[in-house]
This record gives structure tokens, sequence and C-alpha cells, in this order.
């Protein structure tokens, strides 16, 4: 038994032995009347000199029971009693979890599970459990706080597992925030410079147990992290937690999280797999993000009002506190995810396609994990592959690729020293050759890859990959290409630098020309090098000196004289250089600025400089940091067309570093510094984006409306006249007379109002023929809905004749007004079975009415016209967009008010709802798709549609991946996530 006062008599509980001492009381295993172990604390008086903090932790348990059974996150505090006579108090607690046998507890070896004890037992924890352990602690931590209370000493012995789950012990400790500074407690490196009391002084000593936990150094080592943690298996999750701790044990505590529940905020983001490290600079970077996370303890509030809510049992509580926190979880994940969405546009909007990609896979689910992606994701993924193109291969960064001159390999080679053979025409692996440390190109025969190793000059035969070492040149060897006669043009470094054409034949260099005299100081350095189409002249750029005032100066070599020519200093840094022919079938060589990308030419090597976009190698600019390439027209060279851009291709991740095009022009080869290798038709223009433009008067603007399947687009493409599109290509595929307003598409039906607007009708998309015309009369129809399940038929007239049709088993029955006609709505909205309706009425409700009798189930009023009203049936909710820009959610069954969101200054002029129920997709007046989550309804994205002009409808697939979007001028878009 430990040593201390002796063995008390506590009520109703025997008292087998003590398990823990400290300064001012003794815990004890206790065995109650119904068999249950708990822990029982006994606090004496005579341990206190002053009969004040006696009394204060006695008030601090106080404190603690009124949130103990109410927080499952708290320890358990069962009962509190007195012994004045005796001179104590004590109070029964669960008990802790056995360190060796979990729940089962043997009186005789039972030791109580703390952190100290287990890492005692197994040294620093794996980063995944600390993370788990740091939210549950944070959790009780930040209801201590919401409660106005601190704890005080927060340290591993201080903390228990119960049923595996942690929890803070000496509760005693435990009081008011604004009492805690009365009296300094806690323990010597968890206590911050300010001392305890404060919310954030708790938030500092979390911390620093965690960071013991992950780390395994003492607290006191704050903030070194382990030698070697970088050949650690979760080293990426340490870093992560660490950017986390930080800021939880900041020195200073106005830059430290508030308080416990602001710390959850961080480790829940971590846990469901979210970068913290990548959310840091997403708030530094955009704005927006930095809104949305700032909403985020509004969003969390929200979520956990029915945690607050008092209950009256403590496993009610338990669950009802579990799915609020669920809940607000599930909304964490979503800011992180919109966080992601926003970055990866700010991506797409720089033509960074790789990040975009990078991103967008980031926010795919981790295993096990919910799956937050929806339309917005997949049509931003699409959106990121770029211009369409053939990814041949992915893998390292590209160094080189060359066609042989048959057109028929192509090869790639790779940082790694690997060549990959490819068939050109249809992209399939054909062979492999190792140790290239660069590639030269193929000799004219296409049997041989010729190039270097690290000193040497080598070639590869193709067909099995074996080398052929040449006698070395002297010097690291530096391919340039391969002449037309088959021979390699390399530059060799030494003193003086070199350019050889060397003959594999007769393994000896034929040309052998110097960059200048052994004698240079500082001697010319090969810095560029091409050759010229033909293979006879060489143009090399040279690097002289390596400190800051570095000069370049650029030769021609005639390969076939042997002879040099200097050119001069160029105007920029060279960051490449080459030759082709141009417009008048004249040699020319040009050189790109290396800081810039911008291109000038020169004529037969001798100037004058002339800025040009109109000269490039084979026709090719990369756009470095925009992922992509532009086709350069040149003449005979390409086209004979004028000289200019004809066509530009994005979407490559990294810097394309080298290129080549097919001998018939019609196809690029890129290789990138992220190991992309992409096939390109050269001459197809892809920069405008489809849109078709349909029909509008000036009483009636016709709308789009998807199939289900996503496969057709119907639109109004003249007064009486809707045209089936492709929704790919907005092409038209058929028309379909007699229609002068579209209500909806059907597995096989197209429903409209009639050309003379004086019926609905439903067109068989099969034949095109009218197979139902319901409700002829004399008034004009203005609105006609459909039944999700195609039985029932509602409209309105011109003058305010509301009437139904409904199919039964022998047919449609004869259309029928509906009893108290007149109705004079905005917008109409039918369950599934047609027997209710919602609709916004022109006096400013929001009504819900039975079939066919229009009685009036409930009727609210909003506060302003409702235009749109949708139904959001996976929340069982009505939403109706107010002209003040609201989007107003009402119960379905009884119109109580749910909640609100705000769209902007502007209604929304159109709303769907995704097949799933999770999303609300809305249409700005700007022709923006703003992507809203539900239940939580806060922004997740908005994308710009590019639609000109105001916009006014919106209508998605039922497979949710593609949503057509109009504007008042009739013309027509779609967004596609296929």
């Amino acid at each position: 038994m430990l040593p201390g006062s002796p063995k008390p008599d506590i009520p109703d509980y025997e008292l087998l032995r003590k398990i823990g001492t400290g300064s001012y009381g003794d815990v004890w295993l206790a065995r109650g009347i119904t068999g249950a172990f708990r822990a029982v604390k006994v606090v004496w008086r005579e341990r206190f000199d002053d009969i004040r903090p006696y009394e204060r932790e006695f008030d601090g348990i106080t404190r603690f029971a009124v949130i103990s059974l109410r927080e499952p996150s708290q320890l358990a505090l069962l009962h509190a009693g007195r012994n004045d006579g005796a001179g104590f108090f004590y109070y029964v607690m669960e008990l802790a979890d056995d360190a060796e046998q979990g729940r089962t507890i043997d009186p005789d070896t039972y030791v109580p599970c703390t952190l100290r004890e287990l890492f005692a037992r197994r040294g620093r924890f794996p980063v995944v459990e600390v993370v788990s352990l740091g939210t549950g602690l944070a959790r009780a931590v930040g209801t201590l706080h919401r409660a106005g209370l601190v704890h005080r000493d927060i340290k591993p012995s201080n903390v228990i597992l119960v049923g595996g789950v942690p929890k803070l012990a000496d509760v005693g400790l435990v009081a008011a925030a604004s009492a805690g500074a009365m009296t300094f407690v806690g323990t010597e490196g968890f206590v911050p410079p300010e001392g305890p009391g404060a919310p954030s002084a708790d938030v500092f000593s979390l911390g620093k147990l965690l960071y013991e936990l992950a780390t395994g150094h003492d607290r006191n080592d704050f903030p070194r992290l382990p030698e070697g943690f970088g050949r650690w298996p979760d080293r990426r999750a340490l870093l992560e937690l660490n950017e986390i701790l930080l800021r939880a044990c900041e020195p200073d505590a106005r830059r430290r999280f508030e308080d416990g529940e602001a710390l959850l905020e961080e480790l829940l983001l971590l846990q469901a797999g979210k970068s913290v490290r990548r959310l840091r600079k997403i708030e530094r970077s955009l704005g927006r993000t930095i809104r949305l996370a700032g909403a985020l303890a509004l969003i969390a509030a929200v979520a956990g009002i029915g945690a607050w809510v008092e209950r009256q049992r403590a496993n009610v509580q338990a669950e009802l506190r579990q799915q609020a926190e669920a809940e607000r979880d599930a909304l964490a994940r979503f800011t992180v995810y919109a966080a992601t969405l926003a970055q990866v546009q700010r991506a797409l909007e720089h033509e960074d396609y790789g990040r975009a990609r990078e991103l967008l896979q980031a926010a795919a689910p981790a295993d096990g994990g919910a799956d937050l992606r929806g339309f917005e994701w997949r049509y931003l993924w699409r959106k990121a592959q770029g211009d369409p193109s053939v990814m041949i291969h992915e893998g390292n960064p590209v160094e080189k690729i060359a066609l042989s001159s048959d057109a028929r390999l192509l090869a790639s080679h790779d940082s790694s020293g690997v060549v990959s053979l490819f068939n050109a025409s249809d992209f399939k692996t054909v062979g492999r050759v190792e140790g290239v440390a660069r590639l030269g190109g193929f000799d004219p025969t296409g049997e041989w890859l010729l190039g270097a190793g690290t000193h040497d000059l080598r070639r590869w035969r193709v067909s099995d990959g074996s080398a052929e070492v040449a006698t070395a040149p002297g010097g690291v060897c530096l391919p340039i290409g391969v002449d037309g006669a088959g021979r390699l043009v390399a530059a060799v470094t030494g003193r003086p630098a070199r350019v050889v054409v060397w003959d594999f034949s007769q393994n000896l260099a034929v040309v052998d020309i110097p960059l200048g005299e052994s004698t240079d100081e500082p001697p010319r350095e090969f810095f560029r090098g091409a050759l010229s189409p033909d293979g006879g002249r060489a143009l090399i750029a040279c690097v002289i000196g390596r400190s800051a005032s570095v000069k370049f100066e650029l030769f021609a070599l005639d390969l076939v004289r042997g002879e040099m020519v200097s050119l001069g200093p160029p105007p920029v840094r060279p960051g490449a250089v080459g030759w082709m022919f141009d417009v008048d079938d004249e040699i020319r060589w040009w050189i790109a600025d290396d800081a810039t990308g911008a291109w000038a030419t020169a004529g037969d090597c001798s100037g004058p400089w002339v800025a040009s976009d109109e000269f490039l190698p084979a026709g090719i600019s990369s756009l470095g940091g925009a992922g992509g390439i532009k086709v350069i027209t040149a003449g005979a060279a390409l086209t004979s067309e004028r000289e200019g851009t004809r066509s530009s291709h994005k979407g490559t991740a990294g810097t394309i570093r080298t290129s080549a095009m097919h001998p018939d022009g019609k196809v690029i080869f890129t290789g990138s510094s992220a190991g992309e290798l992409r096939a390109w038709e050269s001459l197809r223009d892809r920069s405008a984006v489809p849109e078709f433009h349909g029909w509008r008067s000036q009483t009636l603007i016709a709308g789009a409306e998807l199939s289900p399947n996503g496969n057709s687009l119907f639109a109004q493409e003249g007064e009486t006249v809707v045209v089936e599109l492709d929704p790919a290509t907005l092409l038209p595929l058929r028309r379909i007379e007699d229609i002068r307003k579209i209500v909806t598409v059907t597995s096989d039906k197209l429903w409209g109002v009639s050309g003379d607007g004086l019926a609905v009708v439903a067109i068989d998309l099969r034949t095109g023929e009218v197979v139902e015309e319901l409700g002829r009369g004399a008034s004009q129809v203005v609105q006609a809905v459909l039944s999700a399940n195609g039985h029932r038929v509602v409209f309105t007239r011109q003058n305010g004749e509301l009437c139904s049709a409904v199919l039964s088993e022998s047919g449609w029955e004869p259309v029928s007004a509906v009893a108290g006609s007149h109705h004079n709505y905005w917008a109409i909205r039918l369950d599934r079975n047609g027997d209710r309706y919602w609709c916004v009425t022109i006096d400013r409700k929001v009504q819900c009415r039975t079939l066919p009798e229009a009685e009036v189930v409930w009727s609210v009023p909003i506060p302003a016209i409702s235009p749109e009203l949708i139904r959001v049936p996976s929340l069982r909710m009505v939403a109706v967009a107010l002209e003040s820009g609201e989007i107003q959610f009402h119960d379905e069954a009884t119109g109580a008010h749910v909640s609100s969101l705000s769209s902007g200054s502007s209604p929304p002029e159109g709303m769907v709802v995704s097949t799933d129920g999770m999303r609300l997709h809305t249409l700005t007046v700007a022709g923006d798709l703003q992507t809203y989550v539900l239940p939580g309804r806060f922004l997740l994205s908005s994308i710009p549609t590019g639609l000109d002009g105001p916009a006014h409808n919106v209508s998605i697939s039922a497979d949710d991946t593609r949503i057509a979007v109009s504007n008042k001028r009739g013309v027509v878009r779609v967004l596609d996530a296929r």
C-alpha cells in the first residue's frame, strides 16, 4: 500500500487498496455495494496550510460535477461527500482501465492505465494514435473551457484511459478560469510562461503532453524534433502534427490557440486526413479560404447545439453528443474540401494543371473515409486535364525525346537514365534501354540510339538494348543531336571545351572544333546547343565565368567544313537555341529568353535581332509554368497560312523540357519535368468552348433541359422549334416541331407546351410524334410541372386557372380545374406521387396544398417575392430563393423555417439539387454555378460558366455528370464532369 493517511470510512464503498497519492489526497481502488469497481479520491484538510485552497478544491469538484455526467469526454464523477469531523472530503469516479488487462480488474495486480504508465512501457506513440488521443483530450478540455473552467495541471500522469477513451484525471484541480491564477499549480515544463489559470494555458500543457508522446522527447526539449525522424514511416504525419503543436505551445499566449475547442478544430482536420501545413498555405494565400475557415466556428456551434441541451439520462446524452460531434467533424472535412477546391480553381486560373490535379487527388477519401467529392470535383478534375491529349507515359522527369527518321519509334529518356521506346502510332511500349546518361537521338536507320555515358560516347542497339562504348573523347560528353549522316554531335567539357562529330562506324571524331583556346581565362563552357534542320550546322551558346558577371557567347559551327563563327553575345540569357526554315525557306536561328520565355530570331547568322513568335523550334513553344505548348505556323514548315499562333494546348504538369514533332506536322510529342510524356494533335484549335445560341422573344426566355442520362440536351431553337443537341459538342442531332416551351425530359418523352401555347404535350423521343395532348383550352399555359413518377401533370393558365391531369390504368384522365381557381403562382413543385404541391404565391407566401382539392396544408409568409422554389427530398424541405438573395429552407410537412443562406445581393436564377441530395447548385445572375453542401448549407465552390449576359436557367442530369446553363439571350453551355 502507498504511504499516506489511514484508510477512511466511505459510505457504501469498500476501499481495497491505495493506488495513488499526492500532496493533498489519496486515490483508492474501491468496490461499491453493487460490486462495481470505482476510484475514490480522499482529500485531507491536514495537508493544507490554509483552509482556502482546501475549500477551493472542493468548490472545483462541485463545479466539475455539473458537467461531468453531461459530457461523455469528461471523467464521470459519480458522487461527492464530506466528513468534516474526520477532516476530509471525497469523490467517487469511474475507474481507469488496467494498464495490462484493460477493463478486466484484478484488485491485487491493478495498475491504473495513465499515459505516463503507457509511455514508460511503450515509448514513443505512433502519430496517428497521438492525434486520436489529442482529439479526445482537446474535446474534454474544450468542454471545460466552454463551462468557464480550467484544469491547470494537464500532464501524462493526469490522463487516464477509460474503455480506451482518454480522460482528464485529478479533477480536484479544476477551477474557474478567473480564479485559476489565485494559486500556482502545475508541473514544470507543462506550465506556460504566463502561468496557469487561463484556457490557453491548458492548451499549452496539452501541446507539451502530445509532443512527448509523438517524439519520445521530454517536454523541455520542445520544439526540437528527434534526430533521424526523417526515416520514420509516419514522418509526414509528425510534421503535420508539429504544425499544430508549434501553435499550441507558443510562448506568447496571444499567438496560441485560445482554448481547447480551437485546438480541437485543427486536430479534427488532421484526423480527417487533411494537411494542416497545406491549410496554412491556403489561409495565407486565399481570402476566400480564410472566410470559409472562419465560418467553421459558427457552423460548429450550430452543429453542437444538441450537445448543450440538458438530458435526463447519460446514455441519451452521449448518443446526442456523438451525433453532434460527427456532424461537426463532417462539416470540418467539408470546410477543408471547400478550401481545396478554392485552391484548385486558383491553380487553374494560373494554368497550373499539375498542381490542380495534385490538389484534387488529395481530396480523394483516405482508406475507409467518407467520399466528399461531387459534381464540382469531377468537373474540376476534367478541367484540370487540360486540352485533350494522349498520356503515353508517366514516370521520372523527361530529359529528352526523339523520333526515328521513319517516325516509327519514339524514344523518351528520363532522369533515371532509362530510355523507354514506344510505337509512335499507337504509343505501345516496345522496348527499354538502360544506362543512358544523356540521349542524342536515333541514327538514320533507326537501329541505334546515340548518346553518352558519363565520360564517354555510346550507342545502344534498339532491338535488345546492348551498348557499344566508343573511345572516350576526354571530358564529360553532352550530346547535341544526330546529323544527317548518322553521326553524333556532342559537346565535350575540358580546356578548351569542344564540339565533336563522332562517327561510330570508324570509332573516331571526324570533326573536332575547339570552342576557345586552352589559355582562355575564364574558359568558355558549353551551355546550350542545337543542330540545323539539315544537320550540317550547329548553334552553340557558351557561358563564360561563373560569377555574378557571367557572360554568354553564341557560335555558329559549320560541321562539314569544321569552321566556327562567333555571333557575339546574345541579347538575353539563352534558355534555348535552335534553327528552322522561315517563310522564304531560308535557315534562320532563334534564341529564347531564359527568364521570360520570349523568342528572338536572327537572319543568316548576322542579325539583326528581331523579336518574334514566328520562328520556333519545329513550330513548338513551351509555355513554361503554364504547363502547356503553343504551335506556331512558319510558312511551308507547317502550313501555308499566315505566320502566327495557330493553336495552344494546355494541361501538362511541370514544365515542358523537350519536344518533337511528327514529320506530318499533325502530332507533337512533349516530355515534362513532372514525368509526363504526351501526344497532342498540333493544328487543332481547341480554345473555343462549345455553346449553343438558342431563341428568345420579348415575353419568353427559353431554357435548356438535359435528359436523365445526360446524353441529350434539348433547347429552344425557334419560337416553336426544339433542337436536340449533343451535350459534348452542342451540335444539333434533330429538330422537334411545334413545341413552344420545354417542361421536362424523361427517359422516353419530351414534355412541353404546344406551339400555340394552349396545351401540354408529350413527344415520344423514339418516333418524334406527339403521344399526349393535355388540357387544350382558350387561355395560354404559363407553367407546367410533371410529378417524379410521371403520373400527374399540373399547370397554370394565363387567366390564373390551375389545372391537373392524372394518369390512370386506362390512360390520362380528362384535365380538371383544381378547386379554388385563379391561383396566381410564381413557382410550383410536386411531390413524387403528385398528391400535394408546394407553391409561391404572388402575395408573398409559401404554401403546401393537397391535390386535387387544393386544400391548404400550411401557409407561411416570406419577406420578398420568390421567383424560384425547389424541393430538397433528402432533407424533407423546400427551398425558396428570395429577391434579396436569401435562400430559405422550410420543413415541407409543417412550413417551419429551418435555416437560410445568402447567395449574394441578387436571387439565383435557377436551383437544382444533386441526385444524392448532398448538394444544392444555384446559378447566379453573373453566370457562376455555386454549389452548397447540404444539410450544412455553406458554399463549397463557385465555378464560372462563361455565360455572357444575365443567367437564366440550370438543369442537371440524373447521374450528376452534366449541368446545362443558359442566359437570357438564349445562349446555352454545358459543364461536363464525365
